[in-house]
């Protein structure tokens, strides 16, 4: 099993990697660079070299031309080749009017991770296009309540409040992206589940890592999926699986937490409001 790690303890080339892609990403930028935040396992102390990834959300004083937001994308490209651990870095772009006062979808100028890959490298990408983007409401959540500065002013002096409804939109469509990949990825189809159950189900907004969210669902599922939730946390920190996920019982942790997080869900998507902020 590899240790968990975060961002001030984490192994030597990887502090040295996140040092690169600051300061690559900010000799690109110049002046328009406001801040570079991790979230995610890396700022929350869990993640695990084997299995995790690098998420960073960047901000800019303003908008990009079309020919910069594209430079921008490659630039991305090549730091994920020159990435030291398996997993990929997600990298999104905003503007720093949207992270002060947050705009639902939240409008984005770049994004980078494993899934654009190709459609970068490809010239796929129309850079003309102002895309937005749902889980936006999570990882703006998570710098602001839990995020690292790698540049710029702390995170909640930046990142306004994120209103409850815009959260859990983003946590349903993380829900349903981890469904459609559950017989691909069961391990993180089932983390994703306990950290969607402890979202919906929470009067007050606090983020937990995959981990956290592993050890709190032990505490409150149905004893019949403990043994799912270990072999999936077990997975999540590297140790060698002995025998395949029952994709029968993944199915039965989802429908579970789908109907209890149902009613959050209809809330959100209903009205819009009635909440406090994240």
């Amino acid at each position: 099993m590899s240790r968990a790690q975060n961002v001030t303890d984490a192994d030597s080339d990887i502090q040295r990697y996140l040092i690169s892609v600051a300061g690559t990403i900010g000799d690109f930028l110049g002046e328009a660079l406001v801040g570079i935040y991790v979230h995610g396992s890396l700022a929350m102390g869990s993640f695990h070299r084997e299995t995790g990834d690098a998420d960073l959300l960047v901000v800019l004083r303003g908008a990009l031309h079309p020919e910069m937001r594209e430079g921008l994308a490659h630039v991305l490209l090549r730091l994920s080749d020159a990435r030291p651990m398996p997993g990929d870095i997600e990298v999104t772009v905003i503007q720093e009017r949207h992270a002060r006062e947050y705009q639902h979808p939240m409008p984005f100028e770049v994004h980078y991770s494993s899934a654009w890959r190709d459609r970068i490298a490809s010239g796929e990408v129309d850079y003309l296009a102002n895309d937005t983007d749902l889980d936006l409401a999570a990882h703006v959540t998570a710098v602001r309540e839990r995020g690292v500065r790698l540049f710029g002013p702390p995170p909640r002096s930046l990142f306004g409040p994120v209103p409850w409804f815009a959260y859990i939109n983003a946590l349903e469509a993380d829900f349903n992206w981890a469904g459609e990949r559950a017989k691909r990825q069961p391990a993180y189809a089932i983390l994703n589940a306990c950290r969607t159950l402890h979202g919906a189900t929470q009067r007050d907004v606090r983020i937990l890592s995959k981990d956290e969210g592993a050890q709190w669902a032990l505490q409150s599922l149905p004893e019949e999926f403990a043994p799912l939730v270990r072999q999936a946390i077990d997975e999540y920190r590297g140790i060698p699986q002995s025998a395949a996920f029952d994709s029968a019982r993944v199915n039965a942790l989802r429908d579970y937490v789908r109907v209890r997080a149902q009613p959050a869900f209809d809330r959100a998507n209903d009205t819009g409001d009635g909440e406090d902020d994240a």
